[in-house]
């Protein structure tokens, strides 16, 4: 518990990034961080993609209105080709934005736990400045801080949402008390990995020395032998 209380947020943050902490497993806060990216990537891929398909569908019947096909099986394909290229175009357009954004939401809102050892409407005020600042950074200055404003409006409330339900169902001494014991649970499991790789390479040290040792004895009664 002394070394629990030394630690600081640096040292909680670099931990995260430290495979050999995790048994050369991907940590926690990264597999969140890759999911959220992965499912958001998707909603916006299908969403924008649908939206991309009727906008294209919509806009073909419009501009083909007068056109003359030679068959109503060449309208239908000129069409379908149509919607299915909008799909694709909107929906790539809204999976990519949607996965960046949230993926830098996440990834400061993690970091920002872990740093700060505390799940409060902090971590999220900050991950949606971030995030809406980045978001719009190419626009220029002023529709960058334009999106870190937006971004802090629209996260402190779904912040204050969550650390009330947070508080609600576990209770804000049980929150700590269950990221305490995590850390030290993740502690003693590196604790415990360095004290059995320190064990495995006494027993080698030892087995070398000791064929080390034979081999000479060996080589002399051989020589005897003969």
């Amino acid at each position: 518990m002394a070394a629990a209380s030394e630690e600081t947020g640096w040292d909680r943050v670099k931990s995260v990034f430290d495979l050999r902490r995790h048994h050369r497993t991907v940590p926690e806060e990264i597999q969140t961080i890759s999911q959220t990216v992965l499912v958001t990537s998707l909603g916006g891929l299908v969403l924008g993609g649908l939206i991309g398909a009727r906008k294209a569908g919509d806009q073909f019947i419009i501009m083909h209105s007068n056109s003359k096909f030679s068959s109503v099986m060449q309208a239908q394909r000129e069409l379908h080709s149509s919607t299915i290229f909008g799909f694709v175009r909107h929906g790539c357009r809204w999976g990519w934005k949607m996965g960046l954004f949230t993926g830098i939401f996440s990834g400061i809102l993690n970091l920002c736990t872990v740093y700060r050892d505390k799940d409060d409407a902090l971590n999220y005020v900050a991950a949606g400045a971030v995030a809406g600042g980045c978001s719009r950074v190419l626009y220029g200055v002023k529709p960058a801080i334009g999106g870190t404003v937006i971004g802090v409006l629209l996260s402190l409330p779904f912040g204050l949402v969550m650390q009330g339900l947070s508080y609600a169902l576990v209770g804000k001494e049980k929150l700590k008390e269950m990221r305490r014991e995590a850390a030290d649970k993740r502690r003693l499991e590196w604790d415990q990995q360095q004290a059995n790789t320190s064990v495995v390479i006494s027993d080698l040290e030892k087995e070398l020395v000791s064929l080390s040792d034979q081999s000479p004895s060996q080589d002399v009664r051989g020589l005897k032998d003969t």
